[in-house]
């Protein structure tokens, strides 16, 4: 019976600390707010629309450079992480560019790689959808998506009620 009572005490025991992925987290963020043990610089190029200052657009200037992790990005974003694992070039590189990309999207982007917190705006959100299908975050795609229904429906709703106004009104 003694041995039976003490069998209860063998193997292992698998615990799981709730608050680890969390604190993780958190000390990922701190880490690249104060810029250490990043291993890649990433650079953004957004691509100027036509119509700046002379006619001209600014094509090759780095808009922003941010110090990253290639272990965050790669495990928050499939492109990141074919980037980094699939033996291309950039794999190698200690400085990739990203084109197309603005660099408040990019900022936005990677502050959510190391959060899973997204800001999105009316004045963002067009770019950030389109920086987050290319770079493949589906949840900021998502979001985005809905933030822009949501708006449109909003507007849908206000605007049908002006224009019923302006129809009931006599032309002068």
């Amino acid at each position: 019976m003694a041995a039976a009572a003490l069998s209860c005490f063998t193997g292992p025991e698998v615990l799981e600390d709730v608050n680890h992925a969390q604190g993780l987290m958190r000390e990922l963020k701190m880490l690249y707010d104060c810029r250490l043990l990043g291993d890649v610089t990433i650079g953004v190029e957004h691509e100027e629309e036509e119509g700046s200052l002379e006619g001209e657009t600014s094509r090759g200037d780095i808009d922003q450079l941010f110090l990253c992790s290639r272990n965050v990005l790669a495990a928050a974003s499939p492109y990141f992480k074919s980037m980094f694992t699939g033996g291309l070039n950039e794999s190698m590189q200690e400085r990739v560019v990203i084109r197309g990309v603005d660099a408040e999207s990019m900022s936005v982007i990677i502050d959510y790689c190391y959060t899973g917190r997204v800001t999105i705006t009316e004045s963002n959100v067009q770019r950030l959808y389109a920086a987050a299908n290319m770079l493949q975050l589906e949840y900021i795609r998502k979001a985005c998506s809905s933030f822009m229904a949501r708006r449109l429906d909003c507007l849908q709703l206000c605007g049908g009620t002006e224009i019923r106004r302006h129809l009931r009104q006599p032309r002068a």
